[in-house]
């Protein structure tokens, strides 16, 4: 399923061979790589993970669709959180199309927004839960979202989550 925007697409990649997994899963997993269990905050009751080889092309093209709309970075206007913000939103629209052709008990993408203070101060970048297809392995990604290129957070920025929305 496509999400069309402008001149990008978005697509969200499930597996033909869908688990959902529950809440619990996913903070258990989120606690796992040091995330506070009181700083998450999961909106759904269940969810899907995305293919862990998909995820940069799907970042990729999300953050060329939020890029498009923004045009250029703005302190207090256009900046980090805004950005983020978009881009989860932009990404759960494309996962919520997609969903529609399953006939399986519908779930959330583990797309989140991560809030965290860092070296040069607070930021806000995405994140996903994804997993190997045919694997019980789930790994947690970030990604900066105005250029869709995954960072690698250190654990001290990983415990100084201030919130992390899915």
């Amino acid at each position: 399923m496509f999400l069309e925007i402008n001149k990008y697409r978005a697509i969200f990649y499930m597996s033909d061979k869908i688990k959902v997994y529950s809440r619990d899963h996913v903070l258990n997993v989120l606690i796992k790589y040091g995330i506070p269990g009181k700083k998450v905050i999961l909106l759904d009751d269940h969810y899907v993970y995305l293919s862990d080889s998909k995820s940069d092309s799907f970042f990729f093209n999300l953050s060329n669709q939020v890029v498009d709309t923004f045009k250029y970075w703005k302190e207090d206007a256009r900046d980090c959180d805004k950005y983020s913000r978009v881009l989860q939103a932009v990404g759960m629209m494309s996962h919520a199309l997609q969903w529609e052709t399953k006939s399986d008990k519908p779930a959330g993408i583990t797309l989140g927004v991560f809030n965290f203070t860092g070296s040069n101060g607070g930021h806000s970048v995405n994140c996903i839960l994804t997993k190997d297809d045919g694997k019980e392995e789930f790994y947690l990604k970030f990604y900066e979202p105005q250029n869709g290129r995954e960072i690698f957070m250190s654990d001290p920025e990983i415990r100084s989550t201030h919130m992390l929305l899915i």
